[in-house]
């Protein structure tokens, strides 16, 4: 899946084989990981794949969403259809604002031709790289968080993904963990490249 000169990653694309490769483990999120609200549309969920570079941890994300709700504007994207990604670079629990804490959303554009995204904690300070498209079942993404502008350098790192989904009538998250009280992220093992 390519390493450049130093043996570091090279930007592993939504086609890369290191995605398919059987020791990246997926985290995938139904309708029993219903965090709040209320879900009616049929098949909503997605996939979450994770691994990391001395430089960066990226994410591979695909969600099943038939109805996309894509109405504001950049600033306001976590009120739409899309992805949050919860990072605690210290695992000591989201105290929410705080240095190491971190809230990225992913939102499809409006018209299809990009992903939106914004860093809500620290005004948009971390510099993303991400490739999307559109699917038959809704989207999927990879995105590229750098390590060392996210404070996640050390061994572990605290991380949750949430599926934002805007119907109709309805509004719901599916999270992968979120345990109270004092948000706890379940840690990910930054050894080994996966």
């Amino acid at each position: 899946y390519g390493l450049d000169q130093s043996g570091t990653f090279l930007f592993p694309g939504l086609d890369s084989e290191v995605w398919r490769d059987s020791g990246v483990q997926t985290v995938s999120l139904r309708e029993s990981d219903l965090e709040m609200g209320l879900l009616r549309q049929q098949g909503y969920g997605g996939d979450v794949r994770i691994i990391f570079s001395d430089s960066d941890l990226f994410l591979r994300v695909s969600v099943n969403d038939k109805e996309l709700h894509l109405i504001h504007s950049e600033e306001e994207i976590f009120k739409d259809d899309g992805v949050e990604i919860f990072i605690d670079s210290d695992c000591k629990g989201m105290k929410w604002f705080q240095k190491g804490e971190f809230q990225i959303v992913a939102s499809p554009s409006p018209d299809w031709s990009g992903l939106r995204v914004r860093e809500y904690f620290h005004g948009n300070k971390l510099n993303l790289r991400k490739e999307f498209r559109k699917t038959d079942q809704g989207y999927e993404f990879v995105l590229a968080i750098p390590r060392q502008e996210a404070e996640c350098t050390g061994s572990r790192i605290g991380l949750t993904v949430v599926l934002h989904n805007v119907d109709r009538d309805c509004e719901g998250r599916l999270n992968w963990f979120f345990a109270r009280p004092g948000t706890t992220l379940p840690l990910i093992q930054l050894e080994g490249g996966r």
